[in-house]
């Protein structure tokens, strides 16, 4: 019973309350952990063991549990030895720890607090005592994940509303600075920059209103909650290189869309408009060459693999490709590309800024739609003569 088994992975649906709840009970001797399985099996709990301190450490940081029952009395590292390596490790600090322990002076008790532990269980122990306050410890600590995903979710929105609002006002402030520096030529092309101020502006309100309804949708925020409707991508595309028009004309990149007029995915449509597409392009945009181009291309999907059950299913996919020639990223970075916090973020190759978001908001929004997105790279310093960036979402198709 000792160690994680194959059958015993960590749970990974992060909120998901159908996932049982895991336990992980350390103790020296075998009938104890016998027991204590017995008891925690009958409340449908998911349970790992381990009989030692060190083989205790590596469980944790391997399945991550939500709750630790652990012995203090064990030879070669304590309860208190284990439990303070558990908190300095900010893989396991936020796991409640109960310690198991016949030593019940105040002293020992103190001792077990300070090192981390949230509560004791005297040795030895009754059923009913044991499961009351693992219920206890393991409701505390779904509430405390529950408010820290609330307000995770809070600073994502405030990222969507942050990075995405940049588009539409740099595209604002260009069509500014062009009607102020070059009026004659401002004149002349009057009816289109209008129509790009008229476009830039409601993209930008539409952000605001985007993240409203999700901040409203429900008490969990949540992308997965969005409305998803029929949306023209090639009409959809042509509004994101409005809103990015500025950097496309500093650069002189030619962006070619090969996109039949008739296909529509199902997504919502401010979000992958501002959210998706204005990200992606911006993106190939910016860490590509002046006067290089961009491929936006779609298929639609019918895979070679399906069987003929799923055949009519996988036909109803749209892949939407967008190429570039620029310079490509290093495997490290193309590692990390959607984890949020990671340093994925690099000037462009004319010295733009990036915040890092962009990546981990657009698959979040892409799952979202039900669909899925892959990323393949090739790195100028690796691949000096053919280097470039492709980024394929696979989209219902409506």
């Amino acid at each position: 019973m000792s160690g994680v088994s194959a059958d015993h992975a960590a749970p990974e649906v992060e909120g998901d309350d159908s996932v049982r709840q895991g336990v992980l009970v350390v103790d020296d001797q075998i009938n104890n952990l016998k027991v204590l399985g017995t008891i925690l099996r009958g409340e449908s709990y998911e349970i790992y063991a381990a009989r030692n301190g060190a083989e205790a450490l590596q469980t944790a940081r391997l399945a991550l549990p939500d709750l630790i029952l652990l012995d203090i009395m064990m030879p070669d590292m304590d309860g208190y030895e284990v439990c303070r390596q558990l908190k300095a490790d900010p893989l396991t600090a936020e796991i409640p720890v109960i310690f198991l322990t016949a030593r019940v002076e105040s002293e020992d008790l103190v001792e077990g607090f300070e090192a981390g532990a949230v509560d004791y269980i005297r040795k030895p122990f009754q059923q009913p005592e044991l499961l009351a306050r693992v219920r206890l410890h393991l409701e505390l600590k779904h509430s405390r994940d529950h408010i820290r995903r609330i307000g995770n979710e809070r600073k994502e929105l405030i990222h969507i509303l942050c990075h995405d609002l940049r588009a539409p006002f740099s595209s604002m402030d260009s069509i500014l600075n062009i009607m102020q520096s070059d009026a004659e030529y401002f004149e002349e092309r009057r009816d289109f920059f209008t129509r790009a101020a008229v476009t830039t502006v409601e993209n930008g309100l539409k952000v605001i209103d985007l993240v409203r309804k999700m901040h409203d949708l429900e008490e969990r925020l949540s992308v997965h909650s969005l409305d998803l409707e029929a949306t023209p991508l090639r009409s959809t595309c042509e509004t994101a290189l409005i809103v990015i028009r500025d950097r496309l004309l500093k650069k002189k990149i030619e962006v070619e869309l090969d996109l039949d007029e008739n296909l529509q995915v199902r997504v919502e449509p401010v979000s992958f408009t501002n959210s998706v597409l204005v990200n992606l392009l911006g993106n190939a945009v910016k860490f590509s060459p002046p006067n290089s181009k961009v491929l936006v291309s779609a298929t639609r999907s019918a895979s070679a693999n399906a069987d003929h059950e799923h055949k009519h299913e996988a036909e109803k996919l749209i892949v939407l490709s967008i190429v570039d020639q620029g310079i490509g990223m290093p495997p490290e970075i193309l590692e990390h590309l959607f984890e949020p916090g990671k340093n994925t973020t690099r000037p462009g190759t004319d010295e733009e800024a990036g915040t890092g978001f962009g990546m981990p908001l657009v698959r979040r929004f892409v799952q979202a739609y039900g669909g899925s997105i892959e990323v393949s790279s090739r790195d100028q310093e690796l691949h000096p003569k053919d280097s470039g960036t492709e980024v394929r979402l696979r989209l219902q198709a409506d």
